[in-house]
């Protein structure tokens, strides 16, 4: 449980982090990274690989689709400043520190559990029926989010932004 604490913990500071970056690239490498997270937390949960695997790769498509559209506007920024930078690693790396185990028998544990983690994943169907709720739930929101945006999309209009 001290490696999930510590994932919710960098969860939390890529939240925070979000609200200092002004650049759509930076952005778009804080939110896969925290995609990336949110689906090896919800596989401690779910234990499905593929069924997270498809949750990923659906997120990510989503997100380069808006970074790309958000980035074709934007002008060429800096990632952030040296000092920020600095003091958001500084509180980073010191807290991450903190709650690092300091006796031999939290470290045992914690190198036990790393090791042997292969034991406890249970994989499950895909589709199967403790599942059942969760699949239909996603297909209908891709589904109602497609039909938004073929809606939005009025073909005799063309593209937003006219290339060059």
């Amino acid at each position: 449980m001290k490696l999930f604490s510590e994932v919710e913990y960098l969860l939390m500071f890529l939240a925070m982090a979000m609200m200092l970056i002004t650049d759509p690239f930076s952005m778009a490498v804080m939110l896969l990274t925290y995609c990336l997270l949110m689906v090896s937390v919800c596989f401690s949960f779910i234990s499905s690989s593929w069924y997270l695997y498809i949750i990923f790769m659906t997120l990510v498509g989503g997100l380069l689709v808006i970074i790309t559209y958000v980035c074709s506007f934007s002008f060429n920024e800096l990632l952030l400043n040296k000092l920020q930078f600095s003091l958001i690693m500084l509180v980073f790396t010191s807290v991450m520190i903190m709650k690092m185990p300091m006796n031999k028998g939290e470290m045992k544990v914690f190198m036990y559990t790393m090791n042997n983690m292969d034991l406890f994943l249970n994989f499950n169907s895909l589709y199967s029926a403790k599942m059942l709720g969760f699949s239909l739930f996603i297909i209908i929101y891709l589904f109602i989010i497609l039909l938004i945006i073929s809606n939005m999309i009025n073909i005799m209009e063309g593209p937003l932004r006219q290339t060059n």
